[in-house]
């Protein structure tokens, strides 16, 4: 129940049978619906701490404050007020709620106190001039609100994820300014750790834990490897940073027996997302390999020609309008033909594939020139002075410019190979979405 309220914020309260008090501090996320007109007066962990029936304290903020202004450390001292008569108290918070809970964690007497991914410090003189995306929120009243060892808890956990540079950096802060917490790593969770962590048995689990910090920490990592957020972060990174081994990883046990395998598979955007990444790490020729039917396949290698593609796409010519286009059926449709050529350094003497009948069409004037331009291993496609831009809906423009849309990849012939190794789930995840598109 609500039992404070003032301009920038609120503290609830959950009178229940526990032998602690647990304090939790909110992030942002409550701040947005608050803002937005439909806040539900949710705090962190409201629902858990009622089925778990334990005594708590939420303190929302109704601004992006760190809890840092006048009046929020009203809030803080009214929290204090109603707790003092238990002999354990914890502190718990997400992210802006990270810092509260460790800064104010002594003043409320905690014993323990656990911060996901909090910030250090938003007082860019006290990071000694380093910049960070949150200094668009500092205050005056946020001078000088490092955290110190003076503000801790005798015991703080603080989790994060080093893959996200700037939680990793407010991490070395607190490092070089105090030396009581004990850090805890938790991979592939990204900034919003409590996604991963979240749920009434995790957070027993924690609780139960939280006075042996190996225990807590392997109760951690448990909890992280179980979510479903975890393995598709995981996968998000396989595809991204290791295409080529993103099948494997698609099919190992968790991510298969938790669903986010068939979660992926059935994104309708699935093959392109792994063609593209297969080709902006230079593998274009295995990307074209693995999602282009053999009876196609074969009769385009047969040419000794490349093939033009993006977001896993393939560059088409209408020779009745005498346009560009893209398109992922692979069989010509309304007189649109895949672009085929030979390739220089600086242009593409283009041809048109007719799928239908398996051979190329040689005559020059059909296709207009195409010069080519290359930076950071792409490749830009200018026709007529103007760079061809893909715009992700089949559509190619002409812009001026070379930025992204204006990204292709051309395969080399000699590299583009007779092969068995095509992927079973990629073969029939083709299928699949072929058929589909055909219907």
């Amino acid at each position: 129940m609500l039992v404070y309220e003032n301009e920038d914020g609120f503290v609830y309260r959950n009178i229940g049978s526990s032998d602690f008090t647990l304090i939790t501090f909110s992030g942002f996320g409550e701040v947005g619906y608050y803002e937005a007109g439909s806040y539900s007066g949710e705090y962190l962990f409201r629902d858990s701490c009622k089925k778990l029936n334990l005594d708590t304290i939420g303190i929302v903020s109704k601004k992006r404050n760190w809890y840092r202004s006048k009046k929020s450390l009203e809030l803080i001292e009214f929290a204090k007020n109603i707790s003092d008569k238990k002999e354990t108290i914890y502190t718990y918070g997400d992210s802006m709620g990270g810092y509260a809970a460790l800064k104010y964690s002594k003043k409320l007497k905690a014993s323990h106190s656990i911060a996901l991914a909090p910030r250090w410090s938003l007082d860019i003189d006290e990071r000694e001039g380093a910049a960070s995306s949150y200094d668009a929120f500092f205050q005056p009243d946020m001078k000088g609100m490092g955290v110190r060892d003076e503000d801790f808890a005798e015991n703080v956990y603080i989790l994060y994820d080093e893959a996200v540079e700037e939680d990793k950096k407010h991490v070395d802060f607190y490092k070089k300014y105090t030396k009581n917490p004990i850090y805890i790593k938790v991979f592939y969770t990204g900034h919003v750790i409590l996604f991963h962590i979240k749920g009434t048995e995790n957070l027993r689990e924690t609780l139960e834990n939280i006075e042996n910090p190996e225990k807590l920490r392997i109760s951690f990592q448990k909890i992280r490897k179980a979510s479903k957020d975890n393995h598709r972060n995981i996968l998000n990174a396989a595809l991204k940073k290791h295409p080529q081994i993103f099948e494997k990883a698609l099919q190992s046990p968790r991510p298969t027996k938790s669903g986010i395998t068939q979660e992926f598979m059935n994104r309708p955007d699935f093959q392109n997302m792994v063609f593209e990444s297969l080709c902006q790490k230079n593998h274009v020729e295995d990307a074209i390999q693995r999602f282009t039917p053999a009876d196609i396949l074969e009769p385009i290698k047969a040419t000794g020609l490349s093939v033009i593609v993006s977001y896993g796409e393939f560059l088409t010519f209408n020779i009745e309008k005498r346009e560009f286009s893209l398109t992922n059926k692979f069989k010509t449709q309304n007189n649109d033909y895949l672009i085929l050529g030979n390739v220089s350094e600086y242009s593409v003497d283009c041809m048109l594939f007719d799928e239908l009948w398996n051979h190329v069409t040689t005559y020059d004037w059909l296709v207009p020139s195409i010069k080519l331009q290359k930076a950071r291993g792409y490749t830009g496609l200018i026709v007529n002075n103007k760079f061809l831009s893909n715009h992700r809906d089949n559509r190619i423009s002409h812009e001026d410019h070379f930025y992204e849309h204006e990204f292709f990849f051309i395969s080399s012939p000699a590299t583009v190979k007779k092969t068995n190794k095509r992927s079973k789930l990629f073969s029939l995840s083709h299928i699949l979405l072929f058929f589909m598109r055909r219907r």
